[in-house]
């Protein structure tokens, strides 16, 4: 009886240590989302928001240093990527086990290339080069350049398989950012119309505080389930 009752003793304080521990993992998670992660993306957001695509003619007007919109068909010399690609991402393939123990991968970034370039507008041409962590997104071109012989699969990919995704000549893009006396510093290219980008930022905005704000609803729905019990059968070991 005494064994049983420090056995249960032990197990509830487990609980209450779980209980705790997945609690804190929640806060700093729904912390980290609403107030970093949704005002970073909504500061991208911001940056295009208010912005009209203009013409060439309207870069004269436009103070050096300020942000602007453009939206034309991209075309550069030389080709630097595969499949004729003139601005890309090159990614590798990572694969990690998730809490119940299956596997699933994303893509990380390796390097950006984005060499000069030119956008040809419906009055002019526009010479654009390198910015600051140029984003690329939007519809883009991707190719395969690199699958190793074996190794962990997840999604059909093999681990460490890289690709290259980017933009070739002749897509029709739109652009943000600063005018200088080079012509115009990239920090966007978007494979598409800025209506589109504007809609797929805002869409990652409301989706990071929804997802931040869930997980600091939790935090006290999972401290009340695992100190009254309801959470038990899974926060403990041997309680199945």
């Amino acid at each position: 009886m005494k064994f049983a009752g420090a056995l249960a003793a032990v197990h509830r304080a487990y609980g209450v240590l779980a209980t705790v521990v997945v609690a804190l993992a929640f806060l700093a998670c729904g912390l980290m989302t609403t107030f970093y992660f949704a005002p970073k993306e909504a500061r991208r957001y911001d940056e295009v928001r208010l912005l009209r695509p203009i013409g060439v003619a309207g870069l004269d007007a436009l103070s050096m240093g300020g942000t602007t919109l453009l939206k034309g068909t991209l075309f550069a010399k030389p080709v630097i990527g595969a499949q004729g690609l003139v601005a890309f991402r090159r990614e590798r393939w990572v694969v990690e086990r998730d809490s119940e123990g299956s596997l699933g991968g994303r893509w990380t970034l390796l390097q950006t290339q984005v060499p000069e370039l030119m956008l040809s507008t419906s009055d002019g041409t526009v010479r654009m080069g390198r910015g600051q962590n140029e984003i690329l997104s939007g519809k883009r071109h991707a190719t395969t350049v690199l699958v190793p012989h074996d190794g962990r699969v997840a999604d059909g990919v093999v681990e460490g398989t890289e690709r290259v995704i980017g933009f070739i000549n002749g897509d029709k893009l739109t652009v943000v950012g600063e005018w200088v006396s080079s012509g115009l510093a990239l920090s966007r290219l978007y494979g598409g119309s800025a209506a589109r980008m504007q809609l797929e930022l805002l869409g990652g905005v409301m989706l990071f505080y929804a997802c931040g704000t869930v997980m600091l609803i939790l935090v006290p729905v999972i401290i009340w389930a695992g100190l009254t019990g309801r959470g038990t059968a899974r926060l403990s070991i041997g309680r199945s």
